[in-house]
């Protein structure tokens, strides 16, 4: 219980320091002027990037943890041997 609320709480200080810098710094009306100049072909190939780098990143870690999986059995042979 104690972890969900510091998961929580880590959640919504992120998302205030977040909306401070966002709203406040550099402001709403930035984003607006550069929402309106925006090609959108560059938006699109960085969200299929991104999703590709997850991807990625997954077949990573299943890889880490298969070999991980795999290890002590590689150490048996070896000690049979």
């Amino acid at each position: 219980m104690k972890n969900k609320i510091l998961n929580i709480a880590a959640i919504i200080i992120s998302l205030a320091i977040f909306i401070y810098f966002f709203l406040y710094k550099n402001g709403l009306h930035q984003l607006v002027s550069v929402l309106k100049v925006i090609n959108i072909s560059w938006i699109i190939a960085a969200i299929a990037l991104m999703f590709i780098y997850w991807a990625l990143a997954a077949v990573n870690c299943l890889l880490c943890w298969e070999h991980l999986l795999m290890l002590p059995r590689r150490l048996e042979r070896l000690d049979a041997c």
